[in-house]
């Protein structure tokens, strides 16, 4: 079976879920308690307050897989930083075909199929799933926070990202995670 994961620093991913908790999103099964912030209480960092199990543990276990051949990994961080990149090597991972369809000129359906359009499939799809233009275009607007890397800063304390900190060091210590979002996490 083949995988390709997109991850997000579990600070992120907190401020994420926490968010959806807020928004009323009807398709994820919420954590209703939490209300003041996205680290109330302590349960959430042991994984037991999470309808989907432990972050800690799915991450590690992906992480142990990051050389097999069916198997590409890849951060939100580096997909903010680099698109063209990441989305040249999500391409590449589905099958040689589509990479040379993000290099084929669009046709009106956006389909690369090299009609009359001066633009590139790939720039398009660039554009499209830009932030500003998925939330301008999204019918749940409030859906979306701000879309930019390090904004966890603004909602999590010290101490609750102290508290990550250590359990990311006390689970992935060793296995080369501690170091994969070590900029992004710090505060």
């Amino acid at each position: 079976m083949d995988a390709f994961v997109i991850w997000t620093n579990i600070s992120v991913w907190y401020v994420t879920y926490y968010f959806l908790n807020h928004t009323g999103v009807k398709h994820i099964p919420l954590n209703t308690h939490w209300t003041t912030s996205p680290c109330q209480g302590t349960l959430w960092i042991t994984g037991k307050d999470l309808p989907y199990g432990d972050y800690f543990t799915a991450i590690k276990s992906s992480w142990e897989h990051r050389e097999d051949s069916n198997c590409t990994l890849i951060t939100y961080e580096e997909m903010l930083a680099n698109p063209r990149d990441s989305i040249v090597r999500i391409a590449s991972f589905l099958g040689t075909k589509y990479v040379h369809r993000l290099y084929g000129q669009c046709d009106d359906g956006g389909h690369g199929t090299g009609s009359s359009s001066d633009d590139f499939l790939l720039d398009r799809i660039i554009r499209e799933t830009s932030f500003k233009a998925m939330k301008s275009n999204h019918e749940l607007k409030n859906h979306f926070r701000k879309g930019i890397a390090g904004d966890w800063r603004a909602v999590m304390t010290r101490d609750e990202s102290d508290l990550i900190d250590e359990r990311v060091r006390d689970e992935w210590m060793g296995t080369g995670l501690e170091s994969l979002w070590e900029r992004e996490m710090k505060w």
